[in-house]
């Protein structure tokens, strides 16, 4: 039987149904959820041309900066002329010109279909849009003297390399996940640590590469991306990777055409990845694994390393001097990537993790574990009277109880700081009826499920009805004989 490729009468008759139904949703007038002073101070912070308003590098908040101090910092780093080449003129037209010519040899020589390549040609998918260089205030870093400093990011949101830095990190990640010092993220972290038992004279250290983004050599990254990819199977990825011609054609334009816009001024990174890009993590990442690989057989004092990005947590079984020797001795390995270090004998700030010896390691040599906050914690949850559908309020509540329980290793902790959480959380208008209720589906004797990798999800991609959420929008019950279906009420 020959298939049939018109058009469905009974899909059509749904959606027509869905249409009908949400056109019936009554909507009553949108009240504000700011106070009219709130608003007209929103305003004016926003309209004042004399700041900027950033948020944290690290943690939740919002930072005002006098724009002069701002405008003074991003060119105090612009300046290095070891990592930046001020320009006088744009570079986003020839850059957009260069990635379509070669997205599109890429199209014909059959290495990518053509939905593919329209999606990647920055002309085709109004991806040429001048990249913009802002930065996100160190307030966890700010000296005495109270001077800015800044984290520099590129925003290349519709630049011409953001969608293929995209592309190749798809097939870049997987090898940085290869390394066997890898660390995922916090829950992975816990998991190896919890593995360790280890002597009771050991050292804790945490080791971090010092301006990893910036330092990275572009070729060296370049060289050691395209060592990595040789040994992948181009079969194994969806879509099957490109021949490595093309992908070193790729690589060069993200890494050597990162330029952009700051204050007026246009410049070209001339050193280290491309902060803001996809890729430029990945990247960055290669090349730290292959130092991190020397590291590792420098000293047999290295009882576990585990390298998160450019943080590294290390178990130490010598001294305290022989640890400053070995600092001393891997910041010679490289001519750019240099280390710093904090050391002790009793806790480390890792992560989002205090890590120290605690009732368990006196007992089991297995180091226990709690949550680290930040000195400059705002503690700014989601606010009560936003307007988010009511089960996105539980569900964080929910989700960030289990947080607390997989980062403490002892239920006294775990309840200390839900005991903080409830109370940041009155403050931000909840109310403690619904605290305890979404408490209640959280137990510190479901710590080990909760720590558990959870299987990777399937490719397909799943079919989801997604719509807007209002505070005024009153559903009846009757109205839900199409919508119900794809799960939305």
């Amino acid at each position: 039987m020959d298939s049939w490729s018109g058009p469905s009468i009974g899909l059509e008759d749904y959606l027509e149904g869905m249409r009908t139904e949400l056109a019936d949703i009554p909507i009553k007038n949108a009240q504000p959820n700011m106070s009219k002073v709130e608003i007209q101070a929103v305003k004016k912070l926003k309209n004042n041309p004399n700041i900027v308003l950033k948020k944290f590098d690290k943690g939740r908040g919002i930072c005002i900066l006098s724009k002069k101090d701002y405008v003074s910092e991003g060119h105090r780093q612009l300046l290095d002329k070891k990592s930046y080449l001020k320009l006088d003129y744009d570079m986003t037209t020839s850059t957009t010109d260069l990635v379509s010519d070669l997205i599109n040899e890429m199209c014909q020589s059959k290495e990518i279909d053509k939905a593919l390549a329209d999606y990647l040609d920055p002309v085709d998918s109004a991806q040429t849009k001048t990249p913009v260089l802002f930065m996100l205030p160190k307030v966890h870093k700010t000296p005495k003297s109270g001077t800015f400093i800044g984290r520099p990011v590129t925003s290349h949101c519709g630049s011409p390399l953001n969608r293929i830095s995209e592309f190749l990190d798809h097939y870049l990640l997987p090898e940085v996940q290869k390394a066997p010092t890898y660390l995922k993220d916090t829950a992975d972290t816990i998991r190896k640590i919890e593995q360790l038992v280890l002597p009771s004279n050991i050292i804790l250290a945490s080791i971090d590469i010092v301006s990893m983004f910036t330092s990275v050599p572009q070729e060296e990254a370049l060289e050691v991306a395209m060592e990595a990819l040789e040994g992948v199977d181009p079969l194994s990825f969806d879509p099957p990777m490109p021949n490595l011609q093309y992908m070193r054609k790729l690589l060069t334009l993200v890494l050597f055409r990162n330029a952009f816009e700051f204050n007026g001024h246009h410049f070209l990174q001339i050193s280290g990845t491309p902060m803001g890009l996809r890729s430029s993590v990945s990247l960055s990442c290669l090349v730290a694994n292959r130092l991190v690989q020397k590291i590792l057989h420098m000293d047999e004092h290295i009882l576990s390393f585990h390298v998160y990005m450019d943080d590294s947590l290390m178990m130490w079984s010598g001294s305290v001097e022989q640890l400053e020797i070995f600092v001393s001795k891997i910041n010679d390995l490289h001519p750019s990537l240099k280390f710093t270090h904090v050391a002790s004998e009793n806790e480390i700030q890792f992560l989002d993790l205090t890590i120290y010896k605690g009732d368990r390691f006196q007992s089991s040599n297995i180091l226990d574990i709690k949550c680290f906050t930040k000195p400059t914690e705002t503690w700014g949850y989601l606010d009560r009277s936003s307007c988010h559908n009511p089960s996105v309020f539980k569900g964080f509540i929910k989700g960030e109880l289990i947080r607390l329980v997989r980062n403490s290793s002892d239920k006294k902790s775990y309840d200390d700081r839900k005991t903080i959480f409830s109370e940041k959380l009155l403050s931000r208008g909840y109310n403690l009826k619904e605290i305890n209720t979404a408490s209640k589906e959280v137990f510190f004797e479901n710590r080990q499920a909760y720590l558990t990798e959870k299987p990777k999800r399937s490719n397909k991609i799943p079919l989801v009805f997604k719509s807007q959420f209002f505070p005024q929008t009153k559903w009846e019950p009757h109205q839900t004989c199409h919508t119900e279906a794809l799960g939305h009420r």
